[in-house]
């Protein structure tokens, strides 16, 4: 093994350090990046737990029936793993400290996978520690939202792909399967971890120096293993509240969106149950009651108007939040909401591609300012421009093609970041939770990608 990994680069560092006892300096050095690093979150406070507007919605939730349970307005996940640390300890930084150690893990899960595929430890080590640096860690591990942990289950799923593919067992086949469903049973944006799986099983299969199954039975069972929970959670939520579906609330999302577009002459084109909806949603938008917003004299289509205008078209000019029909019965107002949302797109098709467009637009604008922002990513921004400046350095594609770690994480870190947002952007605005999250391998190519081109210009 020693042997294989000294072979695996040249550059007499990477044969030094592949010779200390295989993979294990690389997992000590990950390790004490995150001691370090949990460390400091301690002395800065970042374990304290910090609610949101969004935090009692998974701190109180009814346990007393499976109709409440799976009638709620969010996924059980979250509030299940709070119920759970509840029931360990009343100190609320346990929440964050939590956040902090299952991410840990997926890091830890993700060199496992990547070194396993690629066989190459130092940028194993390098793709990984690049993760312990990220926003959605920084930025979000002491709030009480599905921000850290969700992107925890995510990595901890691209790092299951890599080790299935080398080890198809049914211990590893299992625990993919479960670290999906947990994603989107702890947010259900993470859905799109259902396609990625067999996507990213297919796409790194060539990565893999041994193969025991083809390329095809690698995706066809990571597609079963990845839909079989949705499909059957999905027919178990809907024997109990008479919905298909993980959760009640996708209509509140796209009506947030498509509830702008609303007109007057809109009402008559309406379904005949869904036009008292619409009637009374203008006549609160038009009281004159609801708050200015600070882009309210912008067009339309505008999208800092439709982004600050989401919410309070969600909660109080279409489900009128001080009315009970949202705690009664968000099931059904969820349904006829995701319904009217559908009409309203139908009648304004130009307006909601204009939204898809400028949504994107703005998401790609935050991925790229978030990157420069974060202290990290800023630094690798500076050593890149450094290189290109004394070196000029050519894209050099046979070289891309015959790096696997390189190639592996760039394609993860890019169908990751894709597939995240394109369930994000058609039924809500690319917010920096959301685009935090979706961009959270995108450090590591990059890492990559300089280490490798340093090597090139060794002596």
């Amino acid at each position: 093994m020693t042997e294989q990994l000294m072979a695996s680069d040249t550059s007499s560092g990477n044969s030094q350090v592949a010779g200390i006892s295989g993979r294990n300096w690389a997992l000590i050095a990950i390790v004490t990046q995150l001691f370090i690093l949990g460390i400091w979150f301690g002395i800065t406070g970042q374990f304290q737990a910090i609610e949101t507007n969004d935090s009692p919605g998974y701190i109180h939730v009814n346990w007393g029936s499976m109709v409440d349970v799976f009638g709620n307005l969010r996924t059980p996940g979250y509030p299940a793993f709070l119920a759970a640390l509840r029931a360990v300890s009343s100190d609320t930084r346990i929440v964050p400290a939590m956040h902090f150690v299952l991410y840990a893990l997926s890091v830890l899960l993700f060199f496992s996978g990547l070194f396993l595929l690629t066989q190459d430890i130092v940028r194993a080590f390098i793709g990984a520690s690049a993760l312990v640096y990220t926003r959605v860690l920084f930025g979000y591990v002491s709030i009480i939202a599905t921000d850290t942990l969700a992107a925890a289950f995510g990595v901890m799923v691209c790092g299951l792909i890599m080790i299935r593919l080398c080890s198809p067992g049914i211990v590893m086949s299992l625990l993919l399967s479960l670290a999906v469903m947990a994603g989107w049973l702890i947010r259900p944006a993470y859905l799109f971890l259902v396609p990625l799986v067999p996507v990213m099983s297919w796409m790194v299969y060539p990565a893999l120096k041994q193969p025991l199954q083809s390329r095809r039975w690698h995706a066809a069972t990571a597609l079963l293993l990845a839909i079989a929970p949705l499909l059957l959670y999905s027919t178990l939520r809907l024997s109990v509240v008479g919905r298909f579906g993980i959760v009640s609330f996708g209509g509140f999302n796209v009506l947030g969106v498509a509830g702008q577009f609303l007109v007057n002459s809109d009402v008559p084109l309406l379904s005949d149950d869904l036009r008292g909806i619409a009637s009374a949603a203008i006549e609160r938008r038009d009281s004159g009651r609801l708050r200015v917003g600070d882009f309210d004299d912008l067009p339309l289509t505008n999208y800092m108007r439709m982004e600050d205008r989401y919410d309070l078209t969600i909660w109080y000019v279409f489900s009128d939040s001080e009315s009970s029909e949202v705690v009664q019965n968000p099931v059904k107002l969820n349904s006829q909401l995701r319904r009217l949302a559908q009409e309203l797109i139908w009648l304004h098709p130009r307006e909601y591609l204009t939204w898809l467009v400028k949504a994107s637009r703005q998401a790609a604008r935050k991925l790229m300012w978030d990157f420069a922002d974060n202290g990290f990513t800023f630094i690798l921004l500076l050593i890149a421009a450094i290189v290109l400046i004394l070196h000029g350095y050519q894209w050099n594609r046979e070289a891309y093609e015959n790096s696997d770690p390189l190639k592996v994480l760039a394609m993860f870190a890019v169908i990751y970041c894709v597939m995240s947002l394109a369930v994000v952007i058609p039924v809500c605005p690319p917010l920096g939770r959301f685009t935090d999250s979706a961009a959270v391998l995108l450090a590591s190519p990059f890492a990559v990608w300089i280490w490798d081109a340093f090597q090139r210009w060794r002596p």
